[in-house]
């Protein structure tokens, strides 16, 4: 992972977006082993939509307002080549880590699915995917996404139901409708980076994407573990939704939420740091330590991790170093 010390323009409600996400990833990852925390802020096993399910969708989000723009970028300072070279080792190890953190779950015994499959693989595998697709047109982004979703959802019904439940976040079948999201995602950049007052009709846009998800539901039902179509839609326009709010807040208010800049900025080493500090909580096994705690503990196991996360982003944001892969 090269670490950047540069000074780089960056959109704050872009970290601060970021930043939300990890940090609801981190707080998710902390309550999914809790018995006494309710279901409603826990994964659904299958149909349905809690808080949690809408958590990554928002990370994929974060990357889909970047992806675009920062290839336009490199390939304007570095060439097609090695900018493709970028993406492609960028993405690839991801997987790799997702597949250490993964192996991991297995052998502690923390895996509850048939074929593990971890949020690193799924953002690793949905980069690679939509790399050949960047620099399409925004309407043809946004076919090939409604496309991928399509022919996903169909054979998703009829052959590869089993393979999807039994891994989580879809597994590596279930990539092809989150690469959808990512592709609308980067259609949503598209709009963000135009001028007033058209960058903010995809506000207008999530507002559709949910109407079109819960009419869809009717047929398609809304499930993470199967990445179905109204979940990716349901989800997009959540994200979306909720970015205007981070964004008109930094627009209009001229604020910042400086916690969630700092998160924002090194997010991957962040959430590499919450696995080591979760540990201590999981590994030992007194009771009322993890599974068992009472409300107080959850409080003060939470505040432990948070702070320290918080305190390391806070060193890195000072020292102005981005630790990026």
């Amino acid at each position: 992972m090269p670490t950047d010390t540069r000074t780089r323009p960056r959109i704050p409600s872009i970290d601060q977006f970021r930043g939300f996400s990890i940090l609801l990833m981190v707080l998710a990852n902390y309550l999914a082993g809790i018995e006494t925390v309710p279901a409603y802020m826990k994964h659904s096993e299958d149909i349905g939509l809690t808080v949690a399910d809408l958590i990554a969708p928002l990370f994929i989000l974060a990357i889909g307002l970047s992806y675009r723009q920062s290839a336009l970028r490199r390939k304007a300072q570095s060439g097609t080549v090695k900018m493709i070279g970028h993406f492609l080792k960028r993405f690839l190890i991801f997987c790799g880590i997702g597949v250490i953190l993964s192996s991991g779950e297995e052998i502690f015994g923390f895996s509850d699915t048939i074929y593990s499959w971890g949020v690193l693989q799924t953002i690793g595998c949905t980069g690679l995917i939509v790399l050949p697709f960047i620099f399409f047109g925004t309407l043809y982004r946004f076919i090939i996404g409604a496309a991928f979703l399509a022919v996903y959802q169909l054979f998703l019904n009829t052959h590869l139901l089993h393979f999807v439940l039994g891994s989580s976040h879809g597994g590596i079948i279930g990539t092809m409708s989150w690469a959808a999201l990512l592709l609308f995602a980067t259609v949503f950049a598209d709009i963000f980076y135009r001028k007033n007052p058209r960058k903010y009709f995809f506000v207008f846009i999530s507002i559709a994407a949910i109407a079109a998800a819960l009419l869809l539901s009717k047929w398609l039902p809304i499930s993470k573990n199967r990445v179905s179509a109204s979940y990716v839609l349901i989800s997009l326009g959540t994200g979306g939704l909720l970015f205007s709010l981070f964004h008109l807040f930094a627009d209009i208010c001229k604020r910042r939420l400086g916690l969630l800049s700092w998160w924002g900025q090194n997010p991957i080493v962040l959430y590499l740091l919450h696995f080591i500090l979760l540990a201590v909580f999981v590994f030992p096994k007194g009771p009322g330590w993890y599974i068992e705690a009472s409300a107080v503990v959850i409080i003060m196991e939470s505040i432990f991790i948070l702070s320290a996360i918080s305190a390391t982003a806070y060193c890195l944001y000072r020292r102005k170093i981005i630790i990026s892969v």
